[in-house]
């Protein structure tokens, strides 16, 4: 039942590290694309700022249901990791 959770967990984890290595992808990209065209450091940021809320958004639609998924199953095992000691039962 433990390693279920830990999978679970490990995977969930690995998603957000996908998410946040797009982001910083497309940081990197973006700002190499904006210097030469003479943007300010601020006026960067600001593009960089908007551009990691949207993906943040996207992310979110686009794994939501698979973080929902797997949230869910997360906490059922739980649950029965913690109801089946307590019928007598092993898992």
């Amino acid at each position: 039942m433990q390693q279920a959770i830990n999978a679970i967990i490990t995977l969930i984890v690995g998603l957000f590290h996908i998410v946040i290595v797009a982001i910083a992808a497309a940081e990197t990209v973006l700002r190499e694309s904006l210097a030469p065209l003479g943007l300010d450091t601020a006026s960067q940021n600001v593009v960089l700022i908007v551009t990691a809320l949207f993906m943040i958004i996207a992310a979110i639609r686009f794994f939501g249901g698979i973080f929902a998924i797997l949230c869910t199953a997360v906490l059922v095992l739980l649950m029965l990791h913690t109801l089946l000691p307590a019928l007598g039962m092993h898992a």
